[in-house]
Order: structure tokens, then sequence, then C-alpha cells
């Protein structure tokens, strides 16, 4: 298997796993019923734990792609992506940090609402990051094999000897599931 396709691997977990612990926290916390807010904690720190080998993947499967001689260089929104990476790292890691120091210590009394609070931003946090992900695969093609002569072959990246991913234009030239720009690239620092 090569490198580049363990981010793709990886990547739903932080998503999936941030989503439903947030969901939890919010019916436990209206509920008033401590059992689901431990739930709710414990996927939180299941979050935090997969956010560290999902950016480092994700910074492998860069590497792997920036070898390959059709890989676009010029491509704001792969730093984007980059750049929410790091950003949904560093929270999803607080915020499971936070989550098990919960589990440990207990909620006491009432729900905890700052940690559901944190919980939400990380929660839309990672739903953006994973928006600028998906369209690189899917507008950009990023890391999209194109299938050689035979069936399950791999065309040879230009010069590297070796069975390079071939970056394309994906099929879809103007994307109608993606109707909407999230205007966000003021709120990160300059490069």
């Amino acid at each position: 298997m090569n490198l580049e396709y363990f981010h793709p691997l990886f990547v739903h977990f932080p998503v999936a796993l941030t989503l439903t612990g947030t969901g939890l926290l919010i019916y436990g916390a209206l509920k008033e019923r401590a059992e689901v807010l431990r739930a709710g904690l414990i996927l939180l720190v299941l979050a935090g734990a997969m956010a560290v080998p999902t950016y480092i993947t994700g910074q492998v499967a860069r590497s792997v792609l920036e070898d390959s001689s059709a890989f676009n260089r010029d491509l704001p929104m792969l730093d984007t992506h980059e750049d929410l990476g790091l950003t949904s790292l560093a929270v999803l890691v607080s915020l499971g940090i936070l989550a098990g120091i919960g589990l440990v210590k207990g909620t006491g009394k009432g729900a905890p609402w700052g940690l559901i609070l944190m919980a939400i931003a990380a929660s839309i946090l990672i739903a953006v990051t994973a928006f600028y992900g998906g369209r690189l695969v899917f507008e950009h093609g990023i890391g999209v094999v194109e299938q050689g002569a035979g069936a399950g072959s791999r065309e040879q990246g230009a010069g590297s000897g070796r069975g390079d991913p071939v970056i394309r234009r994906s099929p879809f030239p103007n994307p109608k599931f993606f109707p909407f720009r999230i205007p966000i690239s003021p709120l990160l620092p300059s490069p």
C-alpha cells in the first residue's frame, strides 16, 4: 500500500467522533443523563487521539503527492486545508485532554457547558477542514489515480521511475454539489 493512502483511512475518525461526541454531550446535558455525557466525553477523547495520526498521515500524503510530476504546487486550497488541519489537531487534542479530565474528575453537578461550547466550535472547525479536504479530491482530483492500460495498474509519474499518483482535474469542472464557498481565508494568518 502506498503511503498517500493512509490519510483517507484515518481522516473520517476525528470527524465522526467529534460530531457524535458533541451531539451526545448536548443531548446528555439537555436530558440530564450522566451516562450519555460520559459517552460523549469518551468519544471526544478518542477524537483527540485520532487527530494525531490523521494529521501525520496528511503530511505524509502531501509530501508523497508533491513528488509527483503532475502536482500543482500553486494550490492555495491545499495550504488552507493543511493550516486548518494543524488548527484542528491543536483544538481536538486540547478538547480530548479536557474531556479526559472530565471523565476522571466527573462532571459534577450540572452540565459542562464550557466543554460543550468548545466541542461545538471544534465540530465546526473539523467540518470546515473536512469540507476543504473533500474539495481537494472532488474538484481538483488530488490523490486520484488514473488507471493505465491494464486494470489496477498505475501510470508512471514522469521521471520518477515509480508508480506516482497522477493528479488530474475532477470530471466535475463546476461541481453543483459544492454550491457555496466558505470565505475563511481572511481569518487565517498570511504566510
